[in-house]
């Protein structure tokens, strides 16, 4: 397991050991209730990070399961700037543990 960290976000990676028939990606994206209080604020970073990640998927190295845990509160963010903070922060903890 390997752990990289931005402002708002930890990446925690899990490499397969087993060669698989098919290569895959897993992601996992987090948001703690101790982060955010409200559900309708942790789905919302949720589903704001999942598109964020689309973009970067075809890219990612095959076999390998990624976590994203939220560390700060991020439910005061506009969509469009959550959506532009996630894409920054993904795309340099991704380069950071050379996964694009």
């Amino acid at each position: 397991m390997e752990e990289r960290k931005s402002p708002s976000f930890l990446l925690k990676v899990f490499a397969s050991k087993e060669s698989q028939k098919k290569p895959f990606v897993k992601v996992s994206l987090l948001v703690p209730k101790k982060t955010e209080k409200l559900a309708t604020k942790r789905n919302t970073i949720r589903r704001v990070g999942y598109e964020a990640l689309k973009d970067f998927l075809p890219n990612v190295s095959p076999n390998h399961t990624l976590v994203f845990l939220t560390l700060r509160p991020l439910g005061k963010e506009t969509k469009k700037n959550l959506r532009a903070l996630c894409k920054k922060e993904f795309e340099e903890l991704l380069s950071q543990a050379k996964l694009l």
